[in-house]
């Protein structure tokens, strides 16, 4: 993969009930959710956004991990993983919150 995303943080920028909802960075868009689905609760679509939200955060932890593993480092391997799963952690907790 050639290509290299958007660097984080990204954001949540919008409002669901005024049907748009996007994931910024700065002042630049990576995307915009269209929030006229009939099928999607708000909870549901904010959920989503923030998992959008956190990709950059998440694929880094994932990163960590690959990189310690390789290195055969364990104490380095089970820093990456406890960020992995705080990072996890704050999302769920976010979920379970609404926002």
């Amino acid at each position: 993969m050639s290509e290299q995303h958007t660097p984080g943080p990204w954001a949540i920028d919008g409002c669901g009930s005024l049907g748009t909802l996007d994931v910024i960075y700065g002042s630049g868009r990576i995307t915009m959710m269209d929030c006229e689905n009939d099928e999607i609760n708000d909870g549901e679509l904010f959920a989503n956004a923030r998992l959008i939200a956190a990709a950059p955060d998440l694929l880094a932890a994932l990163q960590d991990i690959v990189q310690a593993s390789n290195a055969n480092d364990g104490d380095s391997l089970m820093n990456a993983i406890q960020a992995a799963i705080a990072c996890v952690n704050n999302l769920v907790w976010k979920d379970t919150t609404n926002g």
